[in-house]
């Protein structure tokens, strides 16, 4: 039977009087804690040479740099409108990037983030709102103190507007805004 690991030897000195020591031995890496398949994000994704027209549920995160003629209804998943994406419809969910172009409602349970790059034409309601400079805005914005409100009324008003617009009394309306980019002096 082979032996795996030697004892260690006494260390030997070379003919030069400079101490050796044997090689420590390799001990095989832990896998890292938290990596595991059961940590992975399951989301799906719309290439940017895909074109959907229809109506989009599901119970999992989306990413979209495709087109989409419809509405979006994800509740409590995180929807990412790539740079290449264009949405011609309205959008439910609890997380919502916007990177791209988005033409209809965009309801969020939960945060609604338009990054630099992003346009939003229609109404967005939301918890919470962040807009960064260079995004382009236009429409209306609904920010809600209250979550469970917003979540129970995310599927109506994606499906119903115009019920949408009778619920409207119980949101803090922060009004419209038209935004462009202002130069910075040095």
């Amino acid at each position: 039977m082979r032996q795996m690991w030697k004892q260690a030897e006494a260390p030997s000195f070379s003919p030069a009087g400079e101490q050796s020591h044997p090689a420590p031995p390799i001990i095989p890496a832990a896998r890292p804690i938290g990596l595991g398949a059961a940590s992975v994000v399951d989301q799906a994704s719309i290439a940017s040479t895909i074109t959907i027209v229809g109506e989009i549920t599901g119970s999992e995160s989306l990413f979209i740099d495709g087109c989409v003629e419809g509405n979006v209804n994800l509740p409590d998943n995180h929807v990412t409108i790539g740079r290449n994406g264009q949405i011609r419809g309205n959008i439910a969910a609890g997380d919502i990037v916007v990177m791209g172009s988005v033409r209809g409602n965009v309801t969020a349970s939960n945060r609604v983030d338009i990054r630099a790059d992003g346009n939003v034409t229609g109404e967005v309601v939301a918890a919470r709102l962040s807009v960064e400079v260079g995004a382009s805005c236009m429409g209306r914005f609904n920010i809600h103190l209250n979550t469970t409100d917003l979540v129970d009324n995310a599927d109506s008003i994606v499906n119903k507007p115009e019920r949408a617009s009778r619920q409207r009394t119980v949101q803090q309306e922060v009004g419209n805004l038209h935004m462009r980019p202002v130069p910075m002096s040095a």
